[in-house]
């Protein structure tokens, strides 16, 4: 070997940088504001109710969790938004974020005018990365969806994550849900739960919970 080749030398492994799939960035003001064990109703109505806070907090509370990200060897983010809080950031940042801007509605009539919010907050991230994502069945109508499908194949992409929704129905705590549960989450929304007898899959249930809000 050539004496004036220089090798150096580190400890460690070369990897591939990692990924992280679903986040949500503009609520890391949040982190440990939701007790652990608080049970899906309480979680979605404290997480409505407290997730306002000055935008310097908010900023503040992304940078960190931005920088945190990238220091344990992130690279890309696929980021959920309701609001362009997060734009500037994502423009700064040494990771590549796609946003998924999410729309929520359950009642049909509101559709065209949810999706047309919608797009216009996607024209905040200029970075390129966004598309439009309906939040989940229990939150959406069937109006809504069939509009974003429609939207999804002339504009952009669309991308449903089903998977939130098992999460969220196994982690259900079934002694809060004896009938009909309604849980408020911002002016008429509400979220509608049953649990009904000799049904124990969730997966079963989630194609109940499909069929209730969706079909």
């Amino acid at each position: 070997m050539n004496d004036k080749v220089k090798i150096e030398r580190y400890d460690g492994v070369i990897i591939p940088g990692f990924i992280n799939a679903h986040c949500h960035l503009e609520l890391s003001h949040m982190k440990g504001v939701v007790p652990k064990g608080t049970g899906l109703p309480n979680f979605l109505s404290q997480v409505m109710t407290s997730r306002s806070a000055s935008m310097k907090k908010m900023d503040d509370a992304m940078a960190k969790a931005d920088k945190e990200m990238y220091e344990n060897g992130i690279v890309a983010v696929g980021d959920h938004a309701n609001t362009d809080n997060s734009s500037t950031l994502k423009e700064e940042s040494q990771i590549l974020y796609h946003t998924f801007v999410e729309v929520i509605g359950v009642e049909p009539e509101e559709a065209d005018f949810k999706l047309k919010e919608a797009k216009s907050l996607t024209q905040e991230f200029r970075n390129g990365h966004v598309s439009i994502t309906p939040h989940a069945p229990y939150s959406c109508s069937k109006a809504l969806f069939k509009n974003s499908k429609k939207l999804s194949l002339r504009r952009t992409s669309l991308v449903f994550i089903i998977r939130r929704v098992m999460k969220r129905i196994n982690c259900l705590d079934t002694r809060q849900v004896s009938s009909w549960t309604s849980i408020r989450v911002s002016g008429k929304m509400q979220i509608l739960l049953k649990r009904r007898p000799g049904i124990r899959s969730s997966l079963i249930y989630l194609i109940c919970l499909i069929r209730i809000s969706c079909c």
